[in-house]
């Protein structure tokens, strides 16, 4: 799923897991009752860019997987960070993790008919932890300092 916003862009994944669903159910309940960060944070306002763009190798990933996190965009800097979406006390996510480019900046990466090369060199990795409770996971991308 792409979430294309202004100079940000939201990738959002889907963590499974292999675990029963009464037991699945309890540790969902007890993720969201955690404190989240604040809506500015996390969410993705403004008008389209075509100055980003990205996506992940795969949509649903389960403790372990390495998302690969391929984007397409002339920033020198970038920011790659990871929430978990869900309730939170109303503020709609939580943190996770941040992701460092894993190749020099700005990648520029050849387009197939107007979208990015899924055969494209990761821009980023990130490993979905052994811990990881199972939900729709956001990775959001912003220029380097335009949080």
């Amino acid at each position: 799923f792409l979430y294309f916003i202004g100079m940000r862009l939201a990738i959002l994944i889907h963590v499974v897991l292999g675990i029963a669903v009464a037991t699945s159910a309890s540790r969902i309940g007890q993720e969201n009752a955690l404190v989240g960060v604040h809506r500015w944070e996390w969410d993705v306002n403004g008008a389209a860019s075509p100055g980003i763009g990205g996506f992940t190798n795969r949509v649903s990933y389960r403790p372990g997987d390495v998302v690969e996190i391929k984007i397409v965009s002339d920033a020198e800097a970038m920011d790659i960070e990871i929430f978990r979406l869900g309730f939170y006390g109303g503020d709609g996510a939580r943190f996770v993790a941040r992701a460092a480019p894993s190749v020099a900046l700005p990648h520029k990466q050849p387009y197939v008919s107007g979208r990015p090369c899924s055969a494209c060199t990761p821009t980023a990795t990130w490993k979905v932890p052994e811990d990881a409770v199972s939900g729709v996971y956001m990775v959001r991308l912003a220029r380097g300092g335009q949080r």
